[in-house]
């Protein structure tokens, strides 16, 4: 069922919307499919989470809520079993039927039995701690706060880097270092969980120069400025394969270590780049290169880069949006 649960063009007639044809096509085959797969003894996570996005695509919240509690009777353990039920008992609350406090309550140990036996972090945390914070007992509600770090700041890149001192080896940098220098390539025969494969791996190259910068600042914090600058070339390569025109922090990173190595002209241009990340008229990269190269700092020369980083940026945003543009128009949104 995944053509049918995917899909974002049927229905579509000459740039319209048909619901005649919708409803005739869509909602006829998912019948054919629950005919076909319902009675089935078991079914493999992907059909069944497939099944799940169908129903959501013709608007039956309630046939999704039947699909996601299958997933998680037969599959806890995929990662998106916890997800799909808790996005379909969203669904239920949207809908405020009789007695809603009792009907999502009676799907806690579902929502914890899928948390348990998935990877952790689990995408579906925030969702699930949700409706356990409207609906749960006090004893449930401390169960799923005390799961908050290993789906919150270990699970995020930015909160790692905020909350782990500089030099220190916390699991939190091992934890960094290991998602930075692991490749953004799907293995074979594996799809992304929740997002378009061009979707999945910009996300994942955003994330890999986010972990490099603040790698490239913490090996520099400890005298290591030859390995900080690679790392900040990392960082920027990372970020620039995510389609991001403005990697202001790769490259301040990239102009510290060049500093410390004695290379104050690529600091110099390093810091003229950077400013491209900032607003127009921002005068905050200007403050900081003046901070870091003293006396050596040209005002007139970072004025003139900085203007001319600033109109390349701004092209690189509008091409990327005319690219997203024409993907819209070939997916017939």
């Amino acid at each position: 069922p995944s053509g049918w649960a995917f899909t974002r063009s049927y229905g579509m007639s000459r740039g319209r919307f048909d619901f005649l044809r919708f409803f005739e096509s869509a909602e006829r085959k998912y019948a054919s499919l629950f005919d076909q797969l319902w009675p089935s003894p078991r079914l493999d996570a992907e059909r069944l989470h497939d099944m799940v996005e169908f129903a959501y695509n013709i608007s039956e919240p309630g046939e999704a809520l039947r699909w996601a509690a299958r997933l998680v009777d037969e599959h806890p353990e995929d990662p998106r079993a916890l997800i799909d039920l808790a996005g379909a008992l969203h669904e239920l609350e949207l809908r405020s039927p009789p007695a809603l406090a009792d009907s999502v309550r009676a799907w806690m140990p579902a929502l914890d039995r899928a948390y348990l036996a998935a990877p952790v972090p689990n995408v579906g945390y925030d969702d699930a701690l949700r409706l356990v914070g409207s609906y749960g007992d006090s004893a449930t509600k401390t169960r799923w706060l005390a799961r908050a770090q290993a789906n919150g700041e270990i699970g995020n890149i930015w909160m790692m880097s905020r909350a782990t001192p500089i030099g220190e080896r916390t699991a939190a940098e091992r934890e960094l270092r290991l998602r930075a220098e692991r490749g953004c390539t799907l293995a074979p025969g594996r799809l992304p969980l929740g997002a378009a494969i061009a979707e999945w791996t910009r996300r994942c190259e955003l994330y890999r120069g986010m972990a490099y910068g603040y790698l490239s600042f913490a090996t520099l914090s400890v005298g290591a400025p030859r390995i900080a600058l690679a790392e900040a070339d990392s960082a920027i390569v990372a970020m620039r394969r995510a389609g991001f025109c403005g990697p202001s922090r790769g490259y301040v990173d990239h102009a510290l270590a060049s500093l410390t190595l004695g290379d104050t002209a690529t600091a110099a241009r390093d810091f003229i780049t950077a400013s491209a990340g900032y607003a127009a008229g921002s005068s905050t990269m200007g403050d900081t290169a003046r901070a870091h190269l003293g006396p050596r700092f040209d005002e007139a020369e970072f004025r003139h880069g900085a203007d001319s980083v600033r109109v390349a940026r701004v092209a690189c945003e509008r091409a990327a949006r005319e690219r997203a543009r024409a993907r819209e128009r070939e997916l017939g949104h």
